[in-house]
């Protein structure tokens, strides 16, 4: 949450610079997929193989990226701390929000509630079908092929970085969600129909959604944090309550909210698709069709939910949104004027 709202002050007001920072965080997190996708997998079959316990493999690979990931935010905080400094109380203009006042922002600022509830939708129709995913490639004993599904969606993660952010450029930030929901919701309707017929696993369609879905995510990807951010320029400029950081951290709300209502959900899916973990040497379902709707057909439903959402309801495009950012920062410097 921390690390989500201080990373827009490094690029000050400048809406480009928020852009093409955004770009370069996905582009750096789809390198690291590709070495995650390429070991993981690897490093639990082999721990499973040696201790005989497939769980110890989950824990040793945890540990690992768990370490990784105390050294790399030690150094963002170092590098992050110019960009925080605390707020003085006595500034002009610049004393911090009461709780009340930050809660009032937040849920009386009609495009932040918007933007969270189609976001919160999104998100647990995505979390259901990636958390299910995995059942798919062991049920139908192609458990080792999930390494390569992985690691192509992530090599194609990693393209799609390197050519969505112009893209998204021309669509327009509300454009790039709005497409990259409705491509989420054509892969969803593929790997339902599609993916699993008179019981045979076509994998290699299987992975062509894998991509699709991650490259629909890469087209509004690049501009994440932007989204929430223009939500708070929106707040500040019609409440004169300066909140961007905090909204900044609302991005996270529908990620928390989608894990626990969708990760909650694939058990009780799994269930409904008559999983049995003693079938086979990886598992069966009863109940195939069931499974591969909710793999594919809610999230499918839930996208498009959420897309139509943006498409109808959301106000903040480009222009508007730079505007009101340009605003908020004339009233600034009027306001540090005065007080000097």
């Amino acid at each position: 949450t921390s690390r989500a709202a201080i990373l827009p002050k490094f690029c000050g007001a400048d809406m480009e610079l928020r852009k093409k920072f955004t770009s370069r965080q996905m582009q750096m997190g789809a390198i690291v997929s590709i070495f995650g996708s390429m070991v993981i997998v690897p490093i639990v079959t082999f721990v499973g193989n040696v201790t005989g316990k497939e769980s110890l493999g989950y824990f040793i690979a945890a540990l690992i990226f768990s370490g990784l990931f105390v050294v790399v935010n030690t150094i963002f905080v170092k590098q992050a701390a110019p960009f925080d400094p605390p707020v003085d109380p006595n500034a002009v203009g610049r004393k911090s929000p009461t709780v009340g006042q930050m809660i009032s922002s937040l849920f009386t600022n009609p495009q932040m509630i918007v933007l969270f509830l189609c976001f919160t939708i999104f998100t647990m129709g995505s979390q259901l079908y990636t958390g299910v995913l995995t059942y798919f490639f062991r049920v139908t004993g192609n458990f080792p092929k999930y390494t390569i599904a992985l690691t192509s969606r992530a090599v194609f993660s990693f393209v799609c970085t390197l050519i969505a952010p112009p893209l998204a450029r021309k669509l327009g930030k509300k454009a790039a969600i709005v497409v990259g929901w409705f491509m989420v919701a054509v892969a969803g309707l593929v790997l339902k129909f599609g993916c699993y017929v008179n019981g045979e696993a076509n994998i290699i369609l299987t992975i062509i959604c894998m991509c699709l879905v991650q490259g629909a995510m890469s087209l509004y990807m690049s501009f994440q944090a932007v989204y929430w951010l223009d939500c708070g320029e929106y707040g500040y400029f019609k409440s004169g309550i300066d909140n961007r950081t905090m909204s900044v951290t609302v991005m996270n709300w529908p990620t928390k909210i989608g894990f626990m209502f969708g990760g909650s959900l694939v058990g009780y899916m799994l269930a409904w698709g008559g999983y049995d973990a003693g079938g086979g040497a990886m598992g069966s379902f009863q109940h195939m069709d069931r499974f591969m709707t909710t793999m594919g057909l809610i999230p499918a439903v839930m996208a498009v939910i959420a897309a139509l959402g943006i498409l109808f309801f959301y106000k903040l495009d480009d222009k508007t949104a730079a505007e009101y950012a340009k605003a908020n920062l004339e009233r600034e410097q009027a306001e540090a004027a005065k007080g000097n």
